[in-house]
């Protein structure tokens, strides 16, 4: 419990700004609002892996007032599909969870407690795998392997 808490506290806190790679810059709150679509993931998390490879389409939603809310599942989903599963999964699941930017970090929260963090940043250019506008995702130092790219829905 200890540990956990320890690496809650340590999510939270601001740190140095790190330079975003190479084709990209970091990530801003108008960047992140809206609804973006999973376009890959690779992860060292045990678990990780096989709940993507069964759900394979993931949709997460990042609001002007600071909500977020995501979704996964088998089939792909339209934007329309997205909103209502989005707005279906916010109405339900009885937990508030929230975001904030700061510098290269994005932070979740879970009833006002940080659960996960990201290192944030916006593709500037096309590249082998991500297009100019995607998100790319990275789990923060010392957290398992993570990375993500999400693609704005139209």
């Amino acid at each position: 419990m200890r540990k956990s808490l320890i690496a809650l506290v340590a999510i939270s806190l601001p740190v140095a700004a790190q330079a975003a790679p190479t084709g990209t810059r970091d990530c801003t709150v108008p960047d992140v609002t809206g609804t973006w679509s999973l376009v890959t993931i690779e992860s060292a998390q045990a678990g990780v892996q096989d709940f993507y490879r069964t759900n394979p389409n993931e949709v997460m939603r990042f609001g002007v007032d600071g909500s977020f809310i995501y979704v996964a599942r088998k089939n792909p989903y339209s934007a329309s599909e997205a909103k209502r599963s989005l707005d279906q999964a916010d109405a339900l699941d009885g937990v508030s969870y929230n975001f904030q930017v700061t510098g290269d970090r994005l932070i979740l929260f879970r009833e006002g407690s940080p659960f996960e963090g990201f290192t944030c940043a916006i593709a500037t250019a096309d590249s082998r795998q991500a297009k100019r506008g995607d998100m790319l995702l990275t789990n923060l130092p010392n957290r398992p392997g993570l990375k993500r790219i999400q693609r704005k829905l139209k």
